[in-house]
């Protein structure tokens, strides 16, 4: 019954972080079980051109997490100490550049996880934003 009142998750509740350069939204459950299987959507608009957008994931999306994939792919992906680096290249000002994350949580975890995003354009850090996934046994 709780299952079915979304107590253990996978309710996606999207949440939108502001900056003077861009906006992020990010759509993602807040709580999920072990073991499940749910999907990210972050959503990018620049309000001027990004030239090199890339986005920065913090370790916390990957503890216990198995990544099953990206669309759209980045054009680059690298690792810089404790971050993923993805690179989506140009984006125009005011529009919507939506990037759909597919995720296996692995039956193993437990816990409270900060899951931060950082928007870079090129090596200039634009914003910053502090998701956090609590999973459940």
């Amino acid at each position: 019954m709780l299952g079915l009142l979304n107590v253990f998750g996978q309710h996606a509740t999207p949440v939108s972080y502001q900056s003077p350069a861009a906006t992020l939204v990010i759509n993602s459950p807040a709580h999920v079980r072990g073991g499940l299987v749910f999907t990210t959507e972050i959503v990018i608009t620049p309000r001027r051109p990004l030239h090199d957008a890339k986005l920065y994931l913090g370790n916390g999306w990957f503890e216990a997490m198995t990544l099953n994939g990206v669309a759209p792919q980045p054009s680059s992906e690298s690792a810089q100490g404790r971050w993923q680096v993805w690179d989506f290249g140009k984006i125009p000002a005011g529009t919507a550049y939506h990037v759909w994350i597919s995720w296996g949580t692995n039956p193993t975890n437990l816990g409270q996880h900060s899951q931060i995003v950082v928007l870079y354009d090129g090596g200039t850090q634009l914003m910053t934003a502090d998701h956090t996934l609590f999973v459940f046994p």
